[in-house]
């Protein structure tokens, strides 16, 4: 069979390649617009994954709820031209509009599909700058999440969908009460692809600020009180499973082409039912799959699909029911799992060795170990010297709830709560010379994804509607700068749980510890670094180094740890002040604790030790070994935390008293034999800052 042209070089390479059908020819789509469907064309995708025996093709036809029977028919029949171009060894898959299978969604969760109407016609017609065609979209989904457009009028709004109204230069977000994060989150991210499309410069309005707006509801066609739910999101998650159909097909040429109905009569099905010179149609209920065998004929492989979709017609089945073809020896896991005991057979040829999963290197590029030691991290309180000098300071805070942010009231500012984001916009004013403003978003450690992303988009809006002037400033929790801390005056205090995510689920509340007594490690050397979080309250949590806070119903203690410095001690008192309210608060020494203390604690129990006397304190300094780049290099990662640690490459701890290099579970081979001996040469450069031969 010969190849079409458009499909020429396809596959090479891992990625994924799409094709439209336009004037009955298959024509290649730009990445940029592969997840922009037109329901009245048809499409070829090609997903080429990387394996450890070389490269695997999926190939799904996808086929738009108002295509043309031409156009599908193309599709599939190209479809088959493609397969045969791969060695006949793809999976092919057809997808309906609407009904798509969840491993083609799969491709686009970073975009999610956005449905446009009309087809090749309307589709790409030119596009002139500042002319736009004013367009509604709803944002739909609950695993993966869908964009399509839908008529421009306020009829198509719902209470349990996400919707954005393009005007060109004027982008309205419209939420329903009821509308779940992922979609929420997905039309945030729509309409900020959509101002970076045009440069930025198109206004953003959110309907729930302002919900009369004039505009938005004019461009619909007036305003409509929105009561009215749309379709379940899982309305083909329980689609009705039917009894399993087996058919054969066979024969050599189109004209004598024989379908035979093999279902076994016991209803289980068996490997030895499939033979290798045919083609099978399994009809499971809710999916169809064309099992190739490895000898079928031209006209069997090639009319294999249309044979099925005929079946689901004769037998009156949805035609969006799924559709997908095999080979034999290139079996899905899916596939596999319908039939009794299926064991796949082992071959190793001659002299194979299995790959180590280790990219190719190039040409030795050594590390710069001088530089290493000696570039020092960029002192934190450089960073922040000219925010925090003489001036006036306006510091204002909103948390993210139900992915909008919502300003917090100014008697708790410097309150955080793990399991949410904020965003803090910091202006000082100077007694001369202009404003300069700073957004910080900080994001919680057990904050939801879809919290973090509405954190940093609302603090681009933020940023462009101060004039885009602002420096932003990503803050993850355990890694605040001190410019940061010292916004809050000493008075920063991380505690546990926080708001229920933006419709996680329905029956999510929020978390905060209630049982009244909580424990609370300080940090900070001086009152304006402070900063005191939460940890479990429990004996073990302590360490002798450190002091800590304990607030129980009645009374708030401080504990001292017999290393902690006076500073130390110090703050201490200051978050103990901060969280007493009408407490009584109590000073302990570790060693003088009494049996009450423990009883809050859970009991007396085992904790760290450190030493009271220690050489001066040296910051500790982490470096990221890999060669995912073809190249072994080591790079430095500042402000870090456990959770920075990547189980696929090596890093290198430098305490100043101990080098640790920390092996990830996923590191291969030579990033191990080279992480170990820089190491070596990064202790033999690093004594020259005074540490001793004991290192």
């Amino acid at each position: 069979m010969a190849t079409d042209s458009a499909f020429a070089g396809a596959g090479k390479t891992a990625g994924l390649e799409a094709w439209r059908i336009e004037d009955l020819e298959p024509v290649a789509v730009p990445a940029a617009e592969q997840h922009k469907l037109h329901s009245g064309d048809s499409y070829i995708f090609l997903k080429t994954s990387e394996a450890t025996t070389g490269l695997t093709w999926d190939i799904h036809f996808w086929l738009g709820k108002e295509t043309s029977t031409d156009e599908s028919g193309v599709a599939a029949y190209k479809t088959v031209e493609l397969d045969d171009a791969l060695g006949g060894v793809p999976v092919q898959h057809r997808e309906c509009q609407g009904y798509e299978s969840a491993l083609f969604l799969s491709y686009f969760k970073a975009t999610g599909l956005q449905y446009l109407e009309g087809g090749v016609a309307s589709g790409f017609n030119e596009v002139k700058r500042d002319e736009y065609v004013t367009r509604l979209y709803r944002i739909k989904g609950k695993r993966t999440v869908r964009v399509e457009q839908v008529p421009l009028q306020s009829s198509s709004l719902t209470v349990d969908d996400a919707y954005v109204l393009d005007a060109g230069l004027e982008l309205y977000l419209y939420a329903g009460k009821e509308t779940n994060r992922l979609e929420k989150g997905k039309a945030l991210e729509f309409i900020s692809k959509t101002r970076e499309a045009r440069g930025g410069r198109a206004n953003v309005t959110f309907i729930d600020e302002d919900p009369e707006n004039a505009a938005f509801w004019d461009a619909l066609g007036g305003y409509e009180a929105v009561s009215r739910s749309a379709e379940s999101d899982e309305r083909h998650e329980n689609v009705v499973k039917k009894n399993t159909t087996v058919l054969r097909v066979s024969g050599s040429t189109d004209d004598n082409l024989q379908v035979a109905d093999v279902t076994p009569s016991s209803g289980v099905l068996t490997k030895d039912i499939l033979k290798t010179e045919d083609v099978f149609i399994i009809d499971v209920g809710n999916e169809v799959f064309v099992w190739v065998g490895k000898t079928a004929s031209e006209s069997e492989r090639t009319n294999a699909l249309t044979v099925a979709v005929h079946y689901l017609k004769k037998e009156g089945r949805p035609s969006h029911t799924p559709i997908t073809r095999v080979v034999e020896e290139g079996e899905t896991p899916v596939f596999t799992a319908l039939f009794k005991a299926w064991t796949e057979p082992k071959v190793l040829e001659f002299g194979y060795q299995p790959s180590k999963g280790v990219a190719k290197m190039q040409d030795d590029k050594p590390v710069d170990v001088k530089a290493m030691v000696h570039a020092a991290s960029q002192s934190e309180e450089d960073i922040g010297a000219d925010l925090n000098g003489d001036g006036n300071h306006e510091v204002t805070v909103w948390r993210i709830e139900d992915l909008e942010k919502v300003e917090v009231p100014k008697e708790q500012y410097g309150h955080f709560y793990d399991g949410d984001s904020y965003i803090i916009l910091h202006v000082v004013t100077p007694s001369s010379g202009k404003p300069t403003q700073v957004i910080y978003f900080w994001q919680g450690r057990s904050s939801t994804t879809d919290e973090k992303a509405a954190s940093a988009l609302l603090a681009t809006f933020l940023d462009e509607s101060l004039g885009g002037s602002p420096v932003q400033v990503r803050v993850t929790q355990g890694k605040e700068p001190a410019h940061f801390r010292a916004l809050f005056n000493g008075t920063m205090i991380v505690h546990a749980g926080g708001k229920a995510s933006a419709f996680t689920n329905r029956d999510d509340e929020d978390s905060y510890d209630t049982d009244g007594v909580s424990l609370y490690q300080v940090r900070g050397t001086n009152a304006k670094n402070t900063l005191a979080a939460q940890v479990d309250e429990k004996a073990s949590s302590l360490t002798s180094g450190d002091c800590f806070v304990l607030v129980t119903p009645s009374k708030v203690y401080e504990w001292q740890g017999a290393g902690s410095s006076s500073a130390e001690r110090e703050v201490a008192s200051n978050i103990a002040s901060i969280l007493k309210k009408d407490r009584e608060t109590e000073v302990v020494e570790e060693g003088n604790e009494s049996d009450e203390f423990w009883e809050f604690l859970g009991g007396k129990d085992e904790y760290a030790k450190t030493k009271s006397s220690y050489e001066a304190p040296h910051e500790p300094r982490l470096f990221q070994c890999s060669n995912a780049y073809g190249y072994f290099d080591a790079h430095e990662i500042v402000n870090f935390a456990q959770d920075d640690l990547n189980t696929d490459d090596v890093f290198i701890l430098d305490t100043y008293t101990t080098l640790y290099v920390w092996i990830g579970a996923g590191a291969n081979e030579p990033e191990r034999r080279e992480a170990m001996a820089l190491a070596q040469k990064y202790l033999a450069v690093a004594k020259s800052d005074g540490r001793g031969e004991g290192t």
